[in-house]
């Protein structure tokens, strides 16, 4: 009897190692697959507010404390896009308590948070994926941030490019994969304590 017992808890064990060793192995090749397909877009960028221009070497490391924001005020965020690519149909970003618009040249081609902004409500952060119109490569890829409260614009967005057979996978890489590590990590620890149990 005894010795069912504990080939029964090793099983469970080996199952566990086997699962943990399996969630491993996706989150690290998701994390791979994203990396090697994505192309950031964080450097090059030029900043308008207020009427005056900031270079900016890279969106992610800006801290400027941009004076007088107040709600509905504009921040644009302007870039030359590589004209040398082929395979790369959207831009993803991760905007932060703005409402925005995106322009290719001078075409709109996305809009987001105006209804919140008119309506005096408040603006939540997210990510966007933004599908490419034709002929977008070497052309000025715009984004008008509009504050929805005085600290909209103390992160700027993080901006890459992506193919299309990586659709979703920005959003997979922030939320999914934390997520799956977690799951795993509740459901060994729950398996472990009903054999602990029996």
């Amino acid at each position: 009897m005894a010795t069912s017992k504990k080939r029964k808890i090793g099983f469970v064990v080996a199952a566990c190692l086997l699962a943990v060793f399996f969630a491993v192995g996706f989150t690290l090749s998701l994390h791979d697959l994203v990396l090697d397909k994505t192309i950031s877009l964080d450097s090059g960028w030029q900043a308008t507010f207020h009427d005056r221009t900031y270079r900016l070497e890279s969106l992610e490391s800006f801290r400027h404390q941009f004076q007088d924001v107040k709600r509905g005020d504009s921040l644009v965020l302007s870039k030359t896009l590589p004209s040398n690519l082929t395979h790369y149909s959207a831009v993803w970003m991760r905007i932060y308590t703005s409402a925005f618009d995106v322009f290719i040249g001078n075409e709109k081609i996305y809009t987001m948070g105006w209804k919140q902004i008119k309506s005096d409500k408040l603006v939540g952060s997210g990510c966007h994926r933004i599908e490419l119109p034709s002929g977008w490569m070497g052309n000025t890829l715009t984004i008008k941030l509009h504050a929805s409260q005085s600290s909209s614009f103390d992160i700027l967005p993080k901006v890459s490019l992506h193919p299309n057979e990586l659709y979703g996978s920005p959003f997979r890489e922030v939320k999914l994969t934390p997520t799956l590590c977690v799951a795993c990590f509740m459901g060994i620890f729950g398996i472990l304590m009903i054999v602990g149990g029996v």
